[in-house]
């Protein structure tokens, strides 16, 4: 959001599916952040990954269940629905 305290260059890549598709975690890791409604990226996850990457899923239409900070994720696991 331009001229707001959120205003930032976008880093990510946005891949685009079909409403409701399912969401699996890149890589073993541990979410670090679980929002919903969040001001830009609405319900949103970061898992922070085994390589130490932080991955970034945002504008999200759900969570699995059970999705929550602090839970470890396995690769391939579902979190999440698009």
């Amino acid at each position: 959001m331009v001229g707001t305290e959120y205003e930032h260059w976008h880093e990510g890549t946005d891949i685009f599916a079909e409403h409701g598709t399912p969401l699996v975690a890149a890589e073993d890791g541990v979410i670090a952040k679980v929002t919903s409604g969040g001001v830009l990226g609405g319900n949103s996850l970061r898992i922070v990954g085994a390589s130490g990457y932080t991955h970034y899923y945002a504008h999200l239409a759900g969570f699995a269940d059970g999705m929550t900070d602090g839970r470890q994720v396995k690769a391939g696991e579902l979190v999440g629905f698009v």
